[in-house]
This record gives structure tokens, sequence and C-alpha cells, in this order.
């Protein structure tokens, strides 16, 4: 897949909601083509005030197995809104197949979570949810759980087995212990 600069977030250790404000102050005058003005120096705009924002954005690092059957789940509330996945991380062991892999798994294309998006909505952890909610974006970052299912059995086993040092299987930093058990 070539070298890529991933925008890595640390795991949610906890269902956390936040609200953020998008309202900014114009630095100057802004004229539109027709030399109307459309806002003046100074003044402090809410783009959501005039346009909705019309996406819902799912922030998850796709190198963990137990974030992306998350994300599989997770619901905007608003059912109108455009979904894009953005990825904090790609699996690099088969390339482009293991982008397919996942864009057919979601039914969706996958993106990249770029710097300027995660600085605009201070994201902070995956997975994470970014909406509007009236004139504010609510982000809504969540813990992910892992259930013991026959099917991860022999992930978690791996997993116990490169803490101890016996990593036959190169398992990365998704081998994670704090997350709930059942």
């Amino acid at each position: 897949m070539g070298e890529r600069h991933f925008e890595v977030l640390p795991a949610a250790q906890e269902n956390r909601d936040r609200t953020l404000d998008l309202t900014v102050t114009a630095p100057r005058d802004v004229i539109a083509p027709d030399g109307n003005l459309i806002i003046r120096a100074g003044q402090r705009v809410n783009p959501l005030d005039k346009l909705a924002f019309g996406l819902c954005l799912i922030v998850f690092d796709a190198t963990e197995k137990a974030q992306i059957d998350a994300v599989r789940h997770l619901s905007c509330r608003d059912k109108t809104a455009r979904v894009l996945y953005l990825a904090t991380e790609l699996p690099q062991e088969d390339g482009w197949e293991s982008l397919k892999t996942l864009e057919t798994t979601l039914n969706a294309p996958v993106y990249l979570l770029t710097s300027d998006v995660r600085q605009r909505f201070q994201l902070q952890k995956a997975p994470a949810l970014v909406e509007q909610s009236g004139n504010r974006v609510l982000v809504r970052e969540r813990k992910v759980t892992i259930l013991l299912r026959p099917e991860n059995i022999d992930e978690m086993v791996d997993c116990a087995m490169a803490v101890l040092g016996a990593n036959k299987s190169g398992y990365r930093r998704s081998c994670r212990y704090d997350q709930q058990s059942h």
C-alpha cells in the first residue's frame, strides 16, 4: 500500500459524548463574487446555523477486529446523513486486498482519517461517531468490549502468547487487556 501517515487514536476506555461548537470569528470581510458582503470582519458565525453538516463520520482503527465489529453496529441519529468511514490505521499485510475486504465487510468505502479532520472535530479516541446535533457537533466515543466467542478464541490465545513472549503470530498492539471479557 506504500507509506502512509496514519492519524492514530488510542482505543476508547469508556463511553464519552462531547459537544463541539463550530462558531468562528471572521478575520476579514467575506465578499461574494458579485460584490455583496456575506460576512463582516469580526462577525461570529456558526456554519451549522446556515447549512446542515449532512455527514455522519465513523472513525475507527481498521487493524482492530473488535473495532470493525463495533462500527458495523453503530448507527447515526440522523438517518438521512451520509455515512463516511474513516480509518485511523489500515492493515498493512495484504495491501489493497485487505482494504477491499474491509470495504466489503462495511458495504461502503473506507477513507483515511486526515489530520485536519482530526483537529477540526477534536478527535481523541476510537471508535468515535461524529454527527450534527442542532447547531453543534456531537462526538460519541465508544468503548469496545471483546466478547469471548468461538471465532475470537484463537486471537485471544495468540494475544496471551504475545505477552508471554511466545509471539509466533507477530501480534501487534491490538492486543488489549483492559477491555472487558464476557
